[in-house]
């Protein structure tokens, strides 16, 4: 097997609180305990250079996607970050986000975006929208709006 990008993503991905290794057939994914959400390595070479992953929201192979690995990664960080504030691990967000959006870079190759403030009220206005509607309906809309 080679080492292609998105299997370097989802093997940084199992490092967070809140993402759990499973074995699928033959692969490896990872499943977010929150929601069930699964997230596996594709099987096209092409889309593995590129650092896609197949996303399996909620656990449900129906309701499934190709995203772009270092976006869901940038995601799964803060909310690892967010967990290990709560539980008095971290301390300070900003600067948690960064070191391991750095960590992220060194592991994988690929980069993460850490220009948003999540004290900044919309962040935390698409967060409620989020919780209130769900994840899937917000990604709905967000899809059609990109």
């Amino acid at each position: 097997m080679h080492d292609h990008f998105s299997r370097r993503i989802l093997d940084f991905l199992y490092s967070m609180p809140h993402i759990t290794r499973e074995q699928r057939g033959r692969e490896w994914a990872a499943r977010r305990l929150t929601d069930g959400t699964l997230f596996l390595v594709p099987d096209d070479e092409d889309m593995q250079q590129q650092g896609v992953l197949l996303v399996e929201w909620g656990g449900n192979p129906q309701a499934h996607s190709q995203v772009n690995g270092e976006d869901i990664a940038g995601l799964e960080i803060a909310e690892g970050v967010r967990r290990w504030i709560e539980t008095g691990e971290f301390q300070d967000y900003k600067a948690e986000f960064a070191h391991l959006a750095q960590h992220f870079t060194v592991k994988t190759g690929g980069s993460i975006s850490c220009g948003f403030d999540p004290e900044q009220e919309q962040w935390r206005e698409l967060g409620r929208l989020i919780r209130k509607v769900g994840e899937k309906a917000a990604l709905m809309a967000l899809s059609r709006a990109l």
